[in-house]
């Protein structure tokens, strides 16, 4: 296990119905499966499709403006072929088995129908299976599911939101600043989610030989 590329991704959007929206921002980094290190981003402005629909709310969350878009923002069909090209280059053999891994913040709920709509749209998309061929589809890490394993029985942080949990965790003002940039978030995630994963792999190591049968003797 553990031999998969890890791929953090998230997207800055026109609004928050994942059936409707425009994607305004892709960000995405790439961790070592051992290490956990980041071994490479990718982040890209996305030009909107129609500037209409684009809610002042969400603005004011990514705090992307028309101007900027303008200047920066390319192509979604040119932003996705890229966002795509990047994570095919971590798939070690190019097989459905080595397709790196995804994880991010909420991408159960948000990102993922995000996802598999616009490869629906572009690419690659498994018919058959009516899903994205993207990514590892056995597994993925949402830190929510995480955060929620670790912090059930708690009366703190109370919420399970990335900026909730990093204030919890000892995240300065200062680097929580640009908190809603896709690649901001998802270095966020990255930062965070080694820790949690090296914690695991610690309390592994001290009490594996528990939990190998540990429902026929109880030991655990």
């Amino acid at each position: 296990m553990n031999k998969n590329n890890i791929c953090v991704f998230d997207f800055e959007t026109s609004d928050i119905n994942t059936d409707t929206l425009q994607i305004l921002q892709i960000g995405s980094l790439i961790l070592d499966p051992i290490s956990l290190d980041i071994i490479d981003t990718f982040n890209v402005l996305v030009k909107y499709e129609d500037w209409n629909t684009v809610s002042e709310k969400a603005l004011a969350v990514n705090k992307l403006t028309k101007e900027k878009l303008d200047t920066e923002g390319i192509d979604i069909k040119i932003a996705w072929k890229d966002f795509c090209s990047f994570i095919n280059k971590y798939n070690r053999d190019g097989s459905i088995y080595n397709r790196p891994i995804m994880a991010g913040q909420n991408i159960m709920t948000f990102d993922l129908p995000i996802l598999n709509r616009y490869c629906q749209r572009f690419g690659p998309f498994d018919k058959q299976q009516n899903r994205n061929s993207l990514f590892y589809p056995f597994a993925f890490i949402d830190t929510i599911t995480l955060f929620f394993s670790w912090f059930e029985h708690e009366a703190r942080p109370g919420k399970l939101g990335l900026t909730t949990i990093a204030k919890h965790m000892g995240f300065s003002k200062e680097a929580l600043a640009s908190a809603h940039d896709a690649l901001t978030d998802c270095k966020l995630v990255a930062k965070i989610l080694k820790r949690f994963l090296m914690f695991q792999r610690n309390i592994m190591k001290k009490y594996k030989n528990k939990i190998k049968g540990c429902f026929a003797n109880e030991i655990l």
